[in-house]
């Protein structure tokens, strides 16, 4: 008979590629807080007031900065919710995982592993800016969900509230 331990705490980073104030993909990570298994917490980190990556100045890193790779290396698990812009992630995103890769031998987010999910109001809106993400994901060495995770269609007329 196989003696199974008691679950542990599971902790979540949630990222929004998204700076909007009212984004769909903010939105969605907060809905993702009310569908949480038991033991599991989702903490979403702000990428939006990162400073932009520079190599020049990537040994002399602000605090900001040390207190985003902290919690990326404290976390059992990211969840990334991306909006696509053109094919691609959100330039908040792409900096928000350069910061945390870099200086090379500080990299965060190795072993890491990953699940991505997308809210648009486009029929496909995510999808390819998730297959892209998955490719950094590999290159970073991070384990992302081996499929299309999720991607929501959110209506043009639908409020915010409904969703959030």
């Amino acid at each position: 008979m196989i003696a199974w331990a008691s679950p542990s705490k599971l902790a979540v980073l949630g990222i929004s590629g998204s700076g909007r104030k009212r984004s769909y993909n903010s939105a969605l990570l907060e809905a993702a807080k009310q569908l949480l298994p038991q033991n599991t917490t989702l903490e979403i980190v702000d990428i939006s007031g990162l400073p932009l990556y520079n190599q020049d100045l990537e040994h002399d890193m602000p605090e900001v900065v040390k207190e985003f790779k902290k919690k990326i290396r404290g976390a059992d698990a990211i969840l990334i919710a991306t909006p696509e812009h053109n094919y691609s992630i959100t330039a908040i995103l792409k900096n928000a995982i350069e910061r945390g890769n870099r200086p090379p031998r500080v990299t965060s987010w190795s072993g890491k592993p990953a699940a991505i999910i997308s809210a648009s109001t486009s029929l496909r809106g995510g999808a390819r800016a998730q297959l892209h993400l998955r490719q950094i994901m590999i290159d970073l060495n991070m384990y992302p969900i081996n499929s299309l995770c999720y991607w929501s269609r959110m209506l043009k007329t639908s409020s915010m509230k409904s969703v959030s």
